[in-house]
């Protein structure tokens, strides 16, 4: 991509980054130690987050390789918060596996009760 890019790109490509830091930074919080009995993130907010992480992959692609100050800014405060972030991917993976487990849980007794709702009205 050709280095100058014009100042509405530069702007909606540094509000993409600062939205996913943010986005990063949000998630990173609930793994302060202080903060590990008062912050809490639902799963809708985890995978909003994700959802603008992966976003700014995008993003990334269309930045300049010598890009103006406040987007390089950006760019590196966005990849410092993916590198603090990686060390705890595999507690989410964890997290996301026990919710999938007890989500078809669920699954399966609302289909044992449905079946019995209907099992009891045609005896009826």
């Amino acid at each position: 991509m050709d280095a100058a890019i014009s100042q509405l790109e530069q702007e909606r490509l540094l509000s993409r980054l600062i939205s996913a830091t943010i986005a990063a930074r949000r998630v990173l919080s609930i793994f302060e130690p202080e903060a590990s009995q008062q912050v809490r993130i639902g799963f809708e907010e985890l995978g909003a987050a994700f959802e603008e992480i992966t976003c700014a992959r995008v993003t990334l692609a269309k930045v300049p390789s010598d890009p103006p100050e406040p987007l390089g800014k950006a760019v590196e405060e966005y990849r410092t918060a993916l590198e603090e972030l990686r060390p705890h991917l595999p507690r989410f993976e964890g997290w996301l596996s026990v919710e999938r487990a007890r989500l078809a849980d669920r699954r399966t007794h609302a289909a044992a009760v449905s079946e019995w709702a209907d099992a009891t009205q045609k005896l009826r």
